[in-house]
């Protein structure tokens, strides 16, 4: 199913290869949706190094199209119905831009975590030094 036709609707099902949008556990542990997340972290640093903004839609692109190439499809559900809907091309690609922003701030406060602990290992690694010169 291309992004270009209309909405497949009534999916009672979402496949494996499925990218679902919304919160919550299901969709989190959806076996598309893990699969999504590696394909936009092994992406993450063309990403970064990309200076124009035409160079990163076109990786936000490539992400969309492994996606649908594989048989995904970006599906949110119709509550009133209990059913999946495709979404269209703008949507698809909005998850995606959300998806690198989100491992983005993550990546970031992984490394500031790790920055201020190493700190205070280096901190502590001098206390003990200058703890050890006094006990002489």
């Amino acid at each position: 199913m291309s992004l270009d036709t209309p909405s497949e609707r009534n999916i009672a099902q979402p496949n494996d290869d499925d990218v679902l949008l919304g919160r919550g556990a299901a969709c989190w542990n959806h076996p598309g949706n893990r699969r999504f997340r590696e394909i936009v972290s092994s992406h993450l640093k063309d990403y970064e190094a990309a200076k124009a903004r035409i160079e990163k839609m076109v990786i936000v692109a490539d992400i969309v199209k492994k996606i649908t190439e594989a048989g995904g499809r970006f599906l949110k559900k119709d509550e009133r119905s209990d059913t999946w809907y495709t979404v269209d091309r703008k949507a698809a690609i909005e998850k995606v831009g959300h998806a690198i922003r989100d491992k983005r701030a993550m990546v970031t406060k992984k490394q500031e975590r790790d920055r201020m602990a190493q700190q205070i290992e280096e901190q502590h690694h001098a206390n003990l030094g200058l703890s050890g010169m006094h006990a002489g």
